[in-house]
């Protein structure tokens, strides 16, 4: 009896069940026949342990799968043809719910002749926000002599 055709270490993990890693601690373990052809290691499977090659079979089709996929690009197209036809319409369309009432062409500034004032400030706010910043900044730099006597 022959034997059978060494297989590369993938090949025989896949017909074995486990992972290429395992077939080379079998290798090592010496529980597997294995020699070394030019770096690569050349496995005889056990009897009755043909080399199993992967099958590759087309997914079956799913009818609802397929109603559902017609049904997205229906969807996807309707909703394109009204991206499209609201772009082709945007410079008649009115800039905002603030804009409504106006006029196209004025703007707030223009009609009042001036921008809309700021409410007062609260006193003493401006002594708070110059504190705040002022206890927000990082303590001056100190030489390397400095920092070692503690000053």
């Amino acid at each position: 009896m022959t034997d059978p055709e060494p297989v590369d270490v993938v090949t025989a993990a896949r017909s074995l069940g486990v992972t290429p890693a395992a077939v080379r601690k079998r290798i090592r373990r010496g529980s597997l026949r294995a020699w070394k052809v030019d770096g690569v290691w050349r496995v005889v499977l056990p009897a009755g342990r043909e080399p199993s090659y992967p099958t590759v079979t087309a997914p079956a089709r799913d009818a609802g799968r397929d109603a559902l996929i017609a049904q997205l690009q229906s969807e996807n197209d309707f909703l394109r043809g009204l991206v499209a036809d609201l772009t082709r319409r945007l410079p008649e369309l009115p800039a905002g719910p603030r804009d409504m009432d106006r006029t196209p062409g004025t703007s707030p500034e223009r009609e009042t002749g001036s921008l809309p004032q700021s409410p007062p400030r609260p006193p003493g706010l401006d002594r708070l926000v110059t504190a705040l910043q002022e206890s927000a900044r990082p303590p001056p730099r100190r030489s390397w002599l400095q920092r070692l006597l503690g000053r």
